[in-house]
């Protein structure tokens, strides 16, 4: 039994004062004693965080806190992508550190890293 996760949020309804444009910022992943430093996208529309899949395969062993997961992802598309791996760990990112949980799924190459709501709030 998968639970289905909608990836994006999207509303017409929005306020221009609300509304934000994505962004790449630099981020950081703490895990254990040791750290991973790269750039993500930072996008107030998704609704969690990501690493996509062909990125993973080159990070998964320099990092500790990998877990399975039966979340499947509904893209902005209708598409379904089942995730692969969750990492929930400490990042940090423009100054600040927060508890941030990424899921691994196969997406486009316009990102590494998805930053989306749950650790912008």
């Amino acid at each position: 039994n998968s639970d289905v996760f909608d990836l994006y949020s999207v509303s017409t309804r929005v306020a221009t004062a609300q509304a934000s444009t994505p962004f790449v910022q630099n981020i950081m992943f703490h895990s254990g004693g040791s750290r991973f430093e790269t750039r993500c996208l930072v996008d107030h529309g998704a609704m969690t965080g990501g690493i996509r899949l062909s990125f993973w395969e080159k990070m998964k062993d320099t990092m500790e806190g990998w877990t399975t997961t039966d979340v499947v992802l509904r893209m902005v598309n209708g598409a379904r992508e089942k995730s692969r791996a969750r990492w929930v760990g400490t990042v940090s990112m423009g100054g600040f550190k927060a508890q941030g949980c990424f899921e691994v799924f196969d997406s486009s190459d316009e990102w590494d890293i998805l930053v989306g709501k749950p650790l912008l709030q």
